[in-house]
């Protein structure tokens, strides 16, 4: 009983505003998998988990934890073991009580708590620390035992709302890594709520991304970032972000709106009107390539990663600074002139709306 169906969720906040948290999110999550909500703040994600929790009521549509309808199921009748962002831990207790604390309540066996405290401590590698004060961990070690309160209950579903988001970086690469190996021996199926498009493409099965209380795409990590479905996904799925430039199609020929050279360059797409031309700053050439668009830009800031290089380039054919990725260490000099090269290949069209063109050379579905 561990997949989960959406149909037609709505979140609205009764109020002077009647705010319309989430718009019919229909949504199927299969028994096993690990799942991402990614989006912006207030993009609806956290609602969402809540509302599968059972701790925020739904305004219509009805959701499913396998056949069973569980709009109107209490927290603790869904089977749900949820790991909070503030670690949620009781500080008088010990780590071996805060983990124990579920079963206690549902007046479990002394022995049978004891075993299944102390079989999830050393999954998590935290048995030595089972008399210890919550004061006396680390934030990575408080994770863990927030993580290990949840597995103990054994419920169907674990929920994760940005248990991540108070660590240091190198911890947060740490946790991420220990809660995918968690997941891989546990198969239970996982929701997990960030704004940190990194965690999402590390840890997912499945991404969905949400913007203003509405799915935007679901896919697979590389689904999402080889072939977002709108200007929203490209630019919020990948960092540096996409870039963007402005053009007129003429069903394959494009024309930059802006800029002096005015070219006319051919991409694999079939359109007519405006458009919006998309490009990865890993995918934009620094020598020429046949058929490539050539912007004539000029160094603005030069960022050294060590692994890569970021060249902002200004150009009048974007509104934005354009963004280049080169490998390695590179040192040019700012305020040079710079000749970059956008091969068709690495393209991405959107219509004026924003939706994705699909590519003529795209493999066909059988």
């Amino acid at each position: 009983m561990s997949s989960i169906e959406f149909v037609k969720i709505d979140k609205v906040y009764k109020g002077l505003a009647n705010f319309h948290a989430v718009k019919g999110v229909d949504l199927s999550i299969r028994d096993g998998e690990f799942v991402v909500f990614v989006g912006p703040s207030g993009c609806g994600k956290s609602t969402l988990l809540r509302m599968i929790a059972g701790l925020e009521d739904i305004s219509g549509g009805d959701l499913y934890f396998g056949a069973k309808r569980v709009n109107d199921l209490t927290p603790k009748e869904r089977g749900i073991g949820m790991v909070f962002q503030s670690y949620a831990l009781y500080p008088h207790m010990s780590v071996y009580e805060n983990m124990a604390f579920g079963l206690t309540l549902e007046k479990a066996e002394k022995q049978t708590i004891d075993q299944k405290v102390r079989e999830v401590a050393a999954i998590l590698q935290i048995d030595h620390l089972l008399e210890r004060k919550p004061k006396e961990l680390s934030g990575g070690q408080r994770q863990r035992v927030a993580i290990g309160r949840a597995i103990v209950r054994q419920p169907n579903v674990f929920l994760f709302d940005e248990p991540l988001s108070n660590l240091d970086a190198a911890l947060r690469v740490q946790m991420r890594i220990e809660i995918s190996k968690l997941h891989q021996k546990l198969k239970t199926t996982s929701i997990y709520v960030t704004h940190d498009q990194v965690e999402a493409m590390t840890m997912a099965d499945k991404i969905v991304v949400l913007n203003q209380g509405r799915i935007m795409q679901v896919g697979t990590p590389l689904e999402i970032y080889n072939t977002p479905a709108n200007t929203f996904v490209a630019g919020f799925m990948g960092s540096p972000t996409m870039n963007f430039i402005k053009v007129h199609a003429d069903d394959n020929h494009l024309t930059p709106f802006n800029g002096t050279d005015r070219q006319v360059f051919e991409a694999p797409f079939q359109h007519r009107g405006d458009a919006t031309l998309g490009i990865r700053p890993e995918h934009i050439e620094l020598t020429p390539q046949p058929g490539a668009l050539a912007i004539n830009t000029e160094i603005a800031v030069v960022e050294h990663l060590g692994n890569e290089t970021l060249l902002y380039l200004s150009t009048d054919q974007c509104e934005l600074p354009l963004v280049v990725s080169v490998q390695g260490e590179q040192s040019p000099e700012i305020g040079s002139s710079l000749t970059v090269y956008v091969p068709p290949s690495r393209c991405h069209l959107f219509d004026a709306n924003g939706d994705a063109l699909e590519r003529l050379d795209a493999p066909k579905a059988n």
